[in-house]
């Protein structure tokens, strides 16, 4: 199976036992704001500012070693070591 195919089901002899699933579903849960409590919408919707204690979004890479060539700390042919 290559990745991002879907597993297919086996198929099962008579008499053989199904399984239950091991993950369970969240059908039936309300969904609750972390920030707030409140019931009906999450985090990412709520209208209340974030608080200090929440750390802000970073960007993946630093800016500053972002447009750093890779070769910057290979020495020049002219230089005397």
């Amino acid at each position: 199976r290559q990745p991002g195919r879907p597993k297919n089901k086996r198929n099962r002899e008579e008499g053989e036992l199904f399984r239950e699933p091991r993950q369970l579903n969240k059908k039936g849960m309300k969904q609750h704001c972390t920030r707030c409590n409140v019931v009906g919408y999450n985090k990412s919707t709520c209208k209340l500012p974030p608080s200090a204690t929440e750390p802000a979004t970073t960007p993946a890479i630093a800016p500053d070693t972002a447009n750093t060539p890779a070769t910057a700390n290979t020495p020049v042919a002219g230089m005397l070591i």
